[in-house]
Order: structure tokens, then C-alpha cells, then sequence
């Protein structure tokens, strides 16, 4: 994993600074690289999803009117920061058209905010209950872009454990 570089692919993206990447993977975001609050740049929203340790809320920003999901996390105790940073680090490196854009990570003192591209495909098993029936056809194509994903991480060196199409 190579946080500068990923800091300057979504700095080239104008989408955060290479400093604030940095900064958070290192664990000393200052006031100075990041908003004192989420609520500063972005309405937040509706619920969209619940995790163990987070909670997802739909975002929109405040002056281009883009929408986000905002992912929320509570801050664990210090020895368990490893598995959140790991989370930003993979979230930098990848950059492929089937898997979640992290644009901006915003970390104050209770909690760490990750701003991600909107995603509206929901999670696999729901989308096949809904539909009832899915053909041969559906299900292939499906299964290929996930696994052009999947492929992707690999070659990343990353084992997702949460697919969603």
C-alpha cells in the first residue's frame, strides 16, 4: 500500500489533499487539514445502511448539491485503530469503476468520517428477493463485474469481505 500515491490520485481528483491523507493514516488530522465537523460541508441525511461499527447516512454538499454516503464510525479504543486505518488505506488504492470511491476523510476526535461515492445497487441478496426471479442472463453478467472486482482486489492484494454488486 502506498498512501502518498493514493493521496495524489484523489488530490488530482480535487477531491481531498494529499496532507489530509497523510495526516489520517498517520493518526494526527489536525483542525487545519479537515472541517471541525462533517455537518460543515455536507446536509446529512437519511440512514442507509448499518454495520457493527457504523453507520451510513446519505450526505449532500453543501454548495455543489453532490450527493454522498457518508459513512460513520465512532472511534475505538487506540488498539483497535489498526483495522480502521487499514479500511482508508485500501479505500485510497483502489480506484476501479466497481468499486466504492472514497472522496474525503474527515477525522475529529470521537469520530471518523468517510466521505464515499453513493452507491444505489444495495446489498446482492436483497436485489434477487426483489426481483423473484433472476435469469441465467442476469445472474452472469452479475457475476462477471463482481469478479472483475474481485480480480482488481486481488491484484491490489486486498480480500474484500462485504460484496455488494
Amino acid at each position: 500500500p502506498n498512501p502518498e500515491r493514493a493521496g495524489r490520485r484523489l488530490s488530482r481528483r480535487a477531491l481531498v489533499s494529499t496532507s489530509q491523507i497523510g495526516s489520517t493514516m498517520a493518526g494526527r488530522a489536525s483542525v487545519a487539514d479537515v472541517p471541525n465537523d462533517i455537518h460543515d460541508e455536507y446536509e446529512v441525511g437519511e440512514t442507509l445502511g448499518t454495520g457493527h461499527f457504523s453507520k451510513v447516512k446519505l450526505g449532500i454538499h453543501k454548495i455543489t448539491r453532490e450527493r454522498v454516503a457518508i459513512k460513520i464510525i465512532q472511534k475505538p479504543a487506540e488498539s483497535k485503530m489498526g483495522m480502521l486505518k487499514a479500511e482508508v488505506d485500501i479505500l485510497t488504492k483502489c480506484d476501479h469503476p466497481n468499486i466504492v470511491r472514497l472522496y474525503k476523510v474527515v477525522d475529529t476526535e470521537k469520530v471518523l468520517y468517510l466521505v464515499m461515492e453513493e452507491l444505489k445497487g444495495g446489498e446482492l441478496f436483497d436485489r434477487i428477493i426483489a426481483k423473484n426471479h433472476y435469469t441465467e442472463a442476469e445472474a452472469r453478467k452479475l457475476t462477471i463485474t463482481m469478479l472483475k472486482a474481485i480480480k482488481y482486489l486481488h491484484e491490489q492484494g486486498v480480500a474484500h469481505r462485504d460484496l455488494k454488486p
